[in-house]
């Protein structure tokens, strides 16, 4: 049988959806894909899945180098599909390359869907064992080792990387915490959510503060918080920009954080090159 054509999309990791190919590839192989080839999905199995936040699941899979061989650059993302026929959901990946061979781990915010993407609740409730169709690893994810030295008009390279992240967009953000990709810079990381039922991996801040990167929450609506509250944005703007020619900047959440952070950025002098997204 021939699979229907699926182009790749450079836009979207969270939340576009695609037609999917009606063929399987079977696992074990590896596949490399170049920009606009054909999507061939594989099947992959679920170890856990174990909630992370308030609507939000972190899932554990399986799956072979025919889906993470490709897995190389923090930021990348996969699709997964419930069925052949049905559409396939975009989700980044959590866990940074590498970080257990043959698995990877996905942060899914539950979403019913619309008529244009495919909701998740059969992924969101599915159990250890159960059986994924996904994509390979794919997607430019964050270009750091392309944008943060001293390339063109940068006579220095990055040494003060900001990183912003609200609700689930922090999954491609921890992938490039825990990659070690930013070691040995001077980072800060703000995180946004509407109050620490929200906010996923906080169990893991104190192993991202040993790492060098400082933790920043801020609380949208939180009651009785003591922290930052408000939104990142406007935590960037209070904070400022310490040194904009040595900044780069990482960022994953709602287009109207980003392009206020990506705004506010720029008008700091911080090079709008070195103001990566993973899409």
């Amino acid at each position: 049988p021939s699979a229907t054509a699926v182009r790749v999309l450079p836009r979207g990791a969270h939340s576009r959806s695609i037609m999917a190919p009606r063929v399987l590839r079977p696992r074990g192989s590896a596949l490399r894909m170049g920009w606009g080839d054909d999507v061939v999905f594989s099947t992959a199995k679920v170890l856990s899945n174990e909630p992370a936040a308030e609507g939000m699941r972190s899932i554990t899979v399986e799956a072979g180098d025919d889906i993470l061989g490709a897995y190389t650059i923090p930021g990348q993302f996969v699709q997964i599909k419930e069925k052949e026929d049905t559409k396939a959901g975009f989700f980044a990946i959590a866990s940074s390359p590498g970080a257990t061979p043959g698995q990877c781990e996905l942060l899914i915010k539950l979403s019913e869907g619309s008529d244009w993407a495919p909701g998740n609740q059969w992924l969101c409730g599915s159990k250890a064992g159960e059986t994924l169709i996904m994509s390979p690893a794919m997607g430019s994810g964050f270009k750091m080792e392309d944008n943060f030295s001293e390339t063109g008009a940068n006579d220095f390279p990055v040494q003060n990387v900001l990183l912003f992240a609200a609700g689930s967009g922090i999954s491609p953000i921890r992938s490039a915490i825990e990659s070690g990709a930013l070691a040995g810079k001077d980072c800060t990381l703000y995180y946004g959510a509407r109050d620490t039922t929200f906010m996923a991996y906080m169990d893991k801040f104190d192993e991202w503060e040993a790492k060098g990167v400082k933790v920043v929450p801020v609380m949208s609506k939180a009651d009785g918080w003591d922290g930052r509250t408000g939104y990142v944005q406007a935590a960037l703007k209070e904070d400022g920009v310490k040194l904009a020619r040595n900044t780069g900047a990482l960022m994953c959440g709602m287009k109207g954080m980003a392009e206020e952070v990506k705004e506010a950025l720029v008008e700091a002098g911080v090079d709008e090159g070195r103001v990566l997204t993973n899409f």
